[in-house]
């Protein structure tokens, strides 16, 4: 074999070598990068329990609008008891 080709082999096993360590650079941030993903069934596990806790606040507005309303028709028996007395003493006073 002539000097070329030798050179030329050499540069071929140079280039070889680096992109062997490219190959398993890219290989590993690929593993790392898998690593940080969620499996599939972990992933519909937290939606199910973001539903189940969506419904849990759902029902809670409702009870605590239910409980509003109720506390709106005591504020209105107490603010009409108010101005009965407020009348009862004006009346009282003349």
């Amino acid at each position: 074999m002539e000097q070329k080709e030798y050179e030329r082999i050499t540069k071929l096993e140079v280039k070889i070598e680096s992109m062997n360590e490219t190959m398993m650079r890219i290989e590993k941030n690929l593993e790392r990068n898998h690593s940080n993903y969620m499996v599939r069934t972990e992933v519909i596990e937290m939606f199910k329990l973001r539903d189940r806790e969506i419904a849990d606040l759902k029902q809670e507005q409702e009870k605590n609008d239910a409980n509003k309303k109720a506390h709106i028709s005591i504020w209105i028996s107490g603010l009409s008891l108010a101005v009965l007395f407020l009348f009862n003493i004006l009346n009282y006073m003349k």
